[in-house]
């Protein structure tokens, strides 16, 4: 019976209920029969990666000689990682000629791209110290770095080109301690815009890996900018 607010209505007056038994769906691939089995996990998906570990460990436990089985998933996959790497690769690139034609040096784009990889010493710090979960965000932390970290030393490295008159070592140190201010000013701003991020947790995954990620590499980017970009632009006889 199907009931309204005032009226009542018979299922055999629009439609029939049957039951029927079928058979059931087995696929066959290699002279082998697959049976798929899935399920849906609401939380982390760390959580979830590793509770079905342990469960197809118990039941390759109690298989027979002859069945197995593995895991299937629509993850991150390696070759996702692959095009997130190309693409950092692209930008790095990007990154490389826009300084060399602004700066019209060759050397100087390359003392800013160094600044890349010790911002990834910060991203790959803050997942091992604190054992967070590395996924899709993670990768793409790699590849807004890649744009932000820079940023700060392009404005020291142009503020000294700009600084024609006195002693170039020192024009160095006051390019560093001019900009001091708006860097730090603006890497701080950027970690408290991610901090919603953070405070979501765990189980917006990837939205934490990428707030996490960025937070560890603008935070260890200023060890670049203000110890090693300095250290790169100083000459002996400067």
């Amino acid at each position: 019976m199907i009931s309204s607010e005032d009226k009542i209505f018979k299922v055999s007056g629009f439609g029939s209920l049957n039951k029927e038994t079928t058979t059931n769906a087995l696929h066959k691939e290699d002279r082998q029969y697959i049976r798929l089995v899935s399920f849906d996990y609401m939380g982390s998906a760390k959580f979830g990666g590793e509770y079905l570990d342990e469960v197809m460990e118990e039941m390759k436990a109690g298989m027979p000689i002859g069945y197995s089985i593995s895991k299937q998933t629509n993850n991150w996959s390696y070759d996702k990682a692959k095009r997130q790497y190309g693409l950092l690769l692209v930008l790095i690139v990007g990154i490389f000629f826009i300084c060399s034609i602004l700066f019209e040096n060759f050397k100087q784009p390359l003392y800013i791209i160094f600044i890349i990889p010790i911002s990834f010493i910060g991203l790959f710090l803050i997942f091992s110290l604190f054992d967070f979960y590395f996924d899709q965000g993670g990768y793409a932390a790699f590849v807004m770095l890649g744009g932000l970290a820079v940023n700060a030393a392009i404005f020291i490295v142009n503020d000294l080109n700009n600084r024609t008159k006195g002693n170039y070592n020192r024009n160095v140190l006051k390019a560093v301690g001019g900009k001091a201010t708006p860097i730090l000013l603006t890497i701080l701003s950027t970690c408290f815009g991610l901090i919603p991020f953070v405070m979501e947790g765990q189980g917006e995954i990837f939205w934490f890996s990428l707030a996490i990620g960025t937070i560890g590499g603008l935070v260890f980017s200023m060890v670049g900018v203000f110890l090693a970009l300095p250290v790169f632009l100083w000459k002996r006889n400067g």
